[in-house]
């Protein structure tokens, strides 16, 4: 009986040993190691962001993603976009965020052996830039730069003084002084995403863009091309005449095509981009920057101050 008593107690430990042994197994588990979260682009409605799964730790990873919220230390009970892959660094595109509001975010990676979260940043929703005359222009954050997504169209300087308009060709190709155009001189164009053309004479005063912002100096582009890989398909408006293969970052450039300086004539559109460089430019030489709709690439050409090129402005 006593014997009997023995292994039945015996049989009970050994059970319960392998219960706890399990039960420590499992706890020993290394769950996933998350590293940084990035901002790509953000817009007034919208971000992509990329986040760094470190460590996959012991168990594989099902599920990862990036969490948000409008309050700090978010988690996957608040909001969450779950990634298109399972890349080491992988992206995630918010959608539907209300504009000029700050949001907190972070990705995170769940095994069975549990979730982890990354790091966490903060970033704020874009709103739209006003001009003097009330033109509203949407915008774009793009790495650490917040761009307009649409060309500028004011006729008006931010100092509440008129640009000229010149209409006449041969007007245009002998001008020295600043002025402005619409394409073939439709001024329905004024109410269209294409926007105005300026000579460099405009774009030298300083005084195109809004208070607070700048025309986009060789130094800006420089940037944002290096932050797109230099891939210009990443910033072509998408549309039935214009071309672009994704416009993922929303920048939205028209093949707006130009005026030229030497004829005053109107060329390219929905073939090429051309925006002028702001700031100062070496040897005296205006320049510009061109986008093709057939090319993935970007030329900084130089132009007379007479060529009417397009406008995009940078927040200061």
């Amino acid at each position: 009986m006593i014997m009997k008593s023995v292994m039945k107690i015996c049989t009970t430990l050994a059970v319960m040993a392998v219960v706890f042994t399990g039960c420590n197994k499992d706890e020993d588990l290394a769950a996933p190691e998350m590293g940084e979260t990035k901002i790509k682009y953000i817009t007034e409605n919208s971000a992509t962001l990329t986040a760094e799964l470190t460590d996959e730790g012991d168990e594989i990873v099902n599920r990862n993603g990036v969490c948000w919220s409008t309050d700090p230390e978010p988690t996957i009970d608040d909001n969450e976009v779950k990634a298109s892959d399972y890349e080491d660094i992988f992206t995630a595109e918010l959608e539907d965020l209300t504009a000029g509001t700050t949001y907190y975010a972070r990705g995170y990676a769940t095994s069975d052996a549990g979730t982890s979260y990354g790091q966490e940043i903060t970033f704020t929703t874009t709103t739209p830039v006003e001009d003097i005359e009330g033109n509203q222009y949407p915008t774009v954050q793009i790495g650490d730069q917040i761009w307009m997504a649409e060309n500028l169209k004011t006729t008006t300087y931010n100092d509440g003084s008129a640009i000229p308009n010149e209409t006449d060709n041969d007007a245009w190709s002998e001008l020295t002084t600043d002025a402005y155009s619409w394409w073939e001189n439709d001024t329905e164009e004024a109410n269209d995403d294409w926007g105005a053309y300026y000579n460099y004479f405009a774009v030298e005063t300083g005084k195109l863009a809004p208070e607070g912002w700048h025309v986009a100096t060789e130094e800006d582009w420089n940037e944002l091309i290096a932050f797109v890989d230099e891939d210009a398909d990443k910033i072509k408006h998408m549309g039935s005449t214009t071309f672009g293969d994704n416009n993922q970052t929303n920048f939205n450039a028209y093949m707006a095509g130009y005026r030229a300086g030497g004829s005053g004539g109107f060329a390219r559109r929905g073939e090429w981009s051309f925006f002028w460089i702001g700031g100062e430019n070496a040897g005296g030489v205006n320049y510009s920057t061109r986008i093709e709709s057939d090319s993935k690439g970007f030329e900084h050409d130089a132009n007379s101050s007479q060529t009417g090129s397009s406008v995009r402005c940078i927040k200061d």
